[in-house]
């Protein structure tokens, strides 16, 4: 006799008593080692760089298999929300030629480039000045302010120069390698 869904109750017992499957177990481990790296990574890494610095370590195992694993086990990326300004910004600085995309950054400390954001900490508006390497993507150093100003800025700039930090985010342009390893002569 057949319950609801068309299984004998024999077959139910026997599914109850067969060992966990070669490729579960399997799936088993990469889920302890994808929490690890996710873990590490503050949980914002998602499969594609789970999946290389997995690779990274030797772990021999498919970006789609990563995928599956972490969707199975609901272990989600978290990414910062969007905010989204007047569209009409975006057709006026792209009327202006972007002179920084023509010089060419072939070895770190060729060319730094810099920015200026804003975000909300404890629910008050902060400014973020960020100072990075284009070679590399290696952010050399911050400054924050409640204030948008020259000395913000300053202050990031002077911070680079002082102290070069050693980055260990995985860049997806970089191959997902950290900038510090990008930048290592072979």
């Amino acid at each position: 006799m057949y319950c609801l869904y068309g299984v004998t109750a024999s077959g139910f017992y026997a599914w109850c008593r067969r060992p966990e499957s070669v490729r579960s177990r399997r799936d088993s481990e990469l889920r302890m080692k994808i929490e690890r790296v996710f873990r590490e990574s503050r949980q914002t890494y998602g499969s594609p760089r789970v999946h290389a610095q997995l690779k990274a370590t030797g772990e021999r195992v498919g970006c789609k298999r990563i995928a599956r694993v972490m969707r199975e086990h609901q272990i989600v990326a978290r990414h910062g929300r969007l905010y989204r300004s007047n569209p009409g910004h975006h057709e006026f600085f792209t009327s202006i030629p972007n002179r920084q995309l023509e010089i060419l950054a072939d070895r770190p400390d060729r060319v730094w480039v810099g920015d200026v954001t804003y975000l909300k900490v404890r629910g008050q508006w902060r400014y973020l000045a960020v100072v990075l390497d284009k070679y590399s993507r290696r952010i050399l150093s911050w400054a924050m302010s409640k204030e948008r100003n020259v000395a913000l800025t300053l202050k990031a700039l002077n911070r680079a120069v002082r102290h070069r930090r050693t980055a260990q985010r995985l860049h997806s342009s970089l191959g997902y390698t950290a900038p510090a390893h990008f930048e290592a002569p072979c």
